[in-house]
């Protein structure tokens, strides 16, 4: 089976030279922000930072391999210079000239990404597919970038921040709307940043807080039981791996959420949905 990872490679590899975000966004019907974050999650790179090492890589081996000029390499990867495309190369090489390496050391390439096969069998769950009425959360918004996983990085420190404080005791005491829980919401706002939620459902907006209006949507809604964040961890994997490509269904590009039960997260029996 081809997943979603292995079409954004072999997308690129066969139009490395003139890829751009935009055409692959195009070229696999998903947007920007969606193919970013889960090339991201995946393979823990840069969906723009994996292009530009690839081409560079590319371009490296020609000019070694080939009597091509530099010139001439330069602009066939893309490089407005010669003089850009040996600033890249030395930058990441760490090289003092892009001659010395290329002439008396072995070739620095950036491999090509080989996916390894998810455990199936073992890391799927079990969905539903649902329409909710237009829902209200109140929380707190956070902006942030999805470049090299910086969301990541940061989201587990806001929910530490969170539990240490005692302030998710308040979210639970707030929650009386349809969902309950408190929520992690991701909300995408261009194609390299996006907007996470900590809140949790209410029936009417409370003062204080910030608001995310949710209109009427179709989820796919799993379960992820175990500790976290590994729980969670192991569910997006399969998601994306496995459950996304097979589905039939199309990601429209907007929100998606985590649900949190007032429990121990890091029992071996929590449990937490997300769609």
């Amino acid at each position: 089976m081809q997943t979603i990872v292995h079409k954004i490679v072999d997308t690129i590899e066969e139009h490395l030279e003139t890829i751009s975000l935009d055409e692959l966004a195009q070229t696999l019907n998903y947007s920007k922000f969606y193919l970013q974050r889960l090339f991201a999650f995946e393979t823990g790179v840069g969906l723009k930072t994996y292009i530009r090492l690839r081409r560079l890589s590319r371009a490296a081996f020609e000019l070694k391999e080939s009597e091509q000029r530099v010139i001439d390499i330069a602009y066939k990867y893309g490089y407005e210079t010669p003089e850009s495309f040996t600033k890249s190369y030395k930058q990441t090489t760490s090289s003092s000239t892009i001659k010395n390496t290329l002439d008396n050391q072995p070739l620095r390439i950036y491999p090509m990404y080989r996916q390894e096969p998810s455990e199936s069998e073992e890391t799927m769950m079990k969905v539903r597919i649902e329409t909710r009425d237009a829902f209200v959360i109140s929380g707190t918004k956070y902006e942030m970038s999805i470049e090299n996983n910086e969301n990541l990085k940061l989201i587990p420190s806001l929910w530490d921040e969170l539990n240490t404080s005692g302030n998710d005791q308040t979210l639970f005491e707030m929650n009386d709307g349809s969902i309950k829980g408190v929520l992690g919401v991701c909300v995408p706002l261009d194609e390299s940043r996006m907007a996470y939620w900590i809140g949790t459902v209410t029936q009417q907006v409370v003062s204080g807080y910030d608001a995310l209006h949710v209109p009427t949507s179709r989820f796919a809604v799993f379960e992820a039981k175990g500790a976290l964040p590994d729980a969670i961890q192991t569910a997006w994997q399969a998601i994306m791996q496995d459950w996304i490509p097979t589905s039939g269904y199309q990601i429209d590009g907007g929100l998606d959420f985590e649900v949190y039960p007032n429990e121990d997260p890091t029992s071996d029996t929590h449990i937490a949905r997300f769609g």
